[in-house]
């Protein structure tokens, strides 16, 4: 049997990848790092959000993590030191999922309120947001091994497949494809592919 560690009401947990550290939040706003083998806290980030944190997940190569709240903040933070890399800009939804993805160069936030957001992973850029689910809750989001496709679990019961692009102008040069045109601004606008500034 393995190490037991208590935790605060309402947790959420992610093992690093080399399944050596473990990370938990929870009700009380607080992010704590464990090591795997002695059950023994090794870090503890107080006030990482105003109330409580749904959503934490690793990075590929395990050096940062990222938590979600339900203050409507997502962040990422230093694995060794703690200390934060930065705060995405968000909305004042409740965070439900916050995940890496394979490659770590991009992060997908999910909300309360439907929206799924992909940030740059390196820079905490928005990259692109839209409306994932119409009145419901995002409560799941999981990424395609290669990195390709992103699918969403609602709690209107339905799982949604995303395809992402490595960049804006993947996307709008696909959705031109497929109209067999260029789409007008406002299509572009329609379909929440614009370029950004």
């Amino acid at each position: 049997m393995g190490s037991i560690i208590q935790v605060e009401v309402g947790a959420s947990i992610a093992f690093s990848p080399d399944s050596r550290t473990i990370v938990t939040v929870g009700d009380d706003g607080a992010a704590y790092l464990w090591d795997a083998v002695s059950g023994y806290r090794i870090l503890l980030i107080t006030d990482a959000h105003v109330g409580p944190i749904l959503a934490v997940s690793f990075s590929p190569d395990g050096r940062q993590f990222v938590t979600g709240g339900s203050d409507g903040r997502s962040q990422v933070w230093d694995a060794t030191s703690g200390q934060l890399v930065f705060a995405l800009d968000q909305s004042n939804s409740v965070i439900k999922v916050a995940r890496f993805s394979p490659n770590g160069a991009q992060l997908a936030t999910a909300t309360a309120d439907g929206h799924l957001r992909l940030w740059d992973a390196n820079t905490g850029a928005i990259l692109l947001e839209f409306q994932a689910c119409l009145a419901c809750a995002i409560n799941s989001v999981a990424w395609r091994s290669d990195g390709t496709e992103l699918a969403t679990a609602g709690d209107d019961g339905f799982v949604r497949q995303w395809q992402v692009w490595p960049s804006v102008e993947a996307a709008l040069a696909e959705a031109d494809y497929r109209a067999g045109r260029k789409l007008s601004e406002p299509e572009r606008y329609l379909y929440q592919i614009a370029e950004r500034p």
